[in-house]
């Protein structure tokens, strides 16, 4: 009987271990914060994805769905995918509305979404007015904290 009661002990334990994980307190600014959020737009709407890629991890593996086409796998393939859809604007500018959340699950993971205030001006002169909605999970890579999934949406028309 002793035992049982230790065993069920230990798995209330582990279920409120696992429940205050959960909570989701939202990063201090130490760890993550809006401000990089803007940065990673401000160096997308230079329109020139190298400018943004100190923001992504560098794995093969880390998969990035954006407006067109649907998917990159890696940061190589997305850094090529991207250039002749940003080459269809003369210029652009962003701003991160922080009206989703950020959620840091561990000291080496955390998730944002938000929408995201796009102005752009097409190589013809048309401006262009989108509000795109992102979401990205983030890791943390030595001292800094990366994008290893970015999932950039636009509501259909």
């Amino acid at each position: 009987m002793r035992r049982l009661l230790v065993v069920v002990f230990a798995v209330a334990l582990s279920i409120a271990a696992v429940a205050q994980e959960h909570e989701h307190a939202a990063p201090s600014p130490s760890t993550f914060d809006k401000v990089v959020m803007q940065q990673v737009w401000d160096a997308w709407c230079t329109l020139n994805p190298a400018n943004a890629a100190k923001f992504y991890g560098k794995e093969k593996s880390h998969v990035f769905y954006d407006i067109t086409p649907l998917q990159y796998h890696g940061w190589a393939e997305y850094e090529a995918g991207v250039k002749p859809v940003l080459a269809q604007w003369k210029s652009a500018t962003c701003k991160v509305n922080y009206d989703g959340q950020i959620r840091e699950e561990s000291p080496m993971m955390a998730w944002t979404a938000t929408t995201v205030n796009l102005d752009a001006i097409k190589q013809d002169g048309k401006p262009e007015k989108l509000v795109v909605r992102w979401t990205a999970i983030w890791h943390k890579h030595g001292a800094n904290w990366v994008i290893a999934h970015d999932h950039t949406s636009v509501p259909a028309q």
